[in-house]
C-alpha cells in the first residue's frame, strides 16, 4: 500500500520552471545544441518505449556571470526548502542519510 503525505505540496512543474529560468537559457531552434539535445532526448525516451510530449523544452544551466545573480544562493535554498517540504517522510529521511 501506498501512503501519501497529505501535508505535502502539489508537484507542480510551472513553480520549478519559474525558478530555474533564471539559471538557465532555453535550447530554441536555431541553438546550436538543439539537434543534438532534442536527438538525445528522444533516444533516452525510445529507450523506455515513449515519446517526449510535443510541448517538451530543453535548457542548459548559463556559465559565468549570468548564472551568479545576486540572491542565488538564497533562492536555491528557499526551493530545496519547498521540494523537501513535499517529500513523504521515507523520503526525508533518505535524503538526510544521502547529505549527511
Amino acid at each position: 500500500m501506498v501512503q501519501h503525505d497529505t501535508s505535502a505540496l502539489p508537484l507542480d512543474g510551472r513553480i520549478t520552471e519559474g525558478v530555474l529560468k533564471r539559471w538557465s537559457v532555453l535550447v530554441e531552434e536555431g541553438h546550436p545544441d538543439h539537434e543534438s539535445l532534442h536527438s538525445a532526448l528522444n533516444a533516452l525516451c525510445a529507450r523506455h518505449g515513449k515519446k517526449p510530449n510535443s510541448l517538451a523544452r530543453i535548457s542548459i544551466i548559463k556559465e559565468g556571470r549570468e548564472a551568479s545573480a545576486s540572491g542565488f544562493s538564497d533562492e536555491l535554498v528557499t526551493l530545496l526548502a519547498a521540494v523537501f517540504r513535499g517529500l513523504t517522510p521515507a523520503q526525508k529521511s533518505e535524503f538526510r542519510r544521502q547529505i549527511a
